[in-house]
């Protein structure tokens, strides 16, 4: 298991948005986590689980900057998160479900084709049945919609998603 090497209080740059060159460039998110395990410069860092990665990839590259801050004392815990194909499918059901019935339930119930709009859940629901994690993860259009509501309260729940996913053994 990958142990962390550096702490938090050592990021010195607030996180921002997208991939960036090198750390000196600034860091978003994920490329805090590989440089907190001590890993080369990337936002994808092999001691995350690349479900909770693409999810907050996401997540980080939609919030305001003030409240990506809420992010960084999460960072820690993603080292290590790797498991298992099984989990990691759970771990990307339970984003895409989120997705589906918490956050995009408002979107859906104004839907004037609801048929299309079941059908579309269908398929986010299915793709984490049948998907390998990686696929699941290579779809994130699902868990971008996890994000949609930029209000303050919203943010909050995206970040407490993350906790629970992270639960998921």
């Amino acid at each position: 298991m990958t142990k962390q090497i550096h702490s938090i209080e050592e990021l010195t740059k607030p996180l921002s948005r997208g991939a960036h060159d090198n750390f000196d460039d600034g860091y978003c998110a994920m490329e805090a986590v590989a440089w907190l395990a001590g890993e080369d410069h990337t936002d994808h860092p092999d001691c995350a689980c690349p479900v909770i990665g693409a999810y907050v990839r996401k997540l980080n590259d939609r919030m305001p900057g003030e409240e990506r801050a809420k992010l960084v004392p999460l960072l820690p815990k993603l080292i290590g998160s790797v498991r298992e194909v099984e989990v990691e499918r759970k771990r990307a059901f339970k984003f895409v479900d989120t997705a589906v019935r918490v956050f995009a339930k408002v979107e859906t119930d104004e839907i004037v084709n609801r048929e299309t709009a079941i059908k579309g859940r269908d398929a986010a629901y299915a793709m984490c049945h049948t998907a390998t994690y990686a696929t699941a993860a290579a779809n994130g259009e699902a868990f971008y919609a996890a994000t949609y509501d930029p209000a303050d309260a919203a943010w909050s729940k995206a970040i407490a998603l993350i906790y629970e996913v992270l639960a998921i053994q």
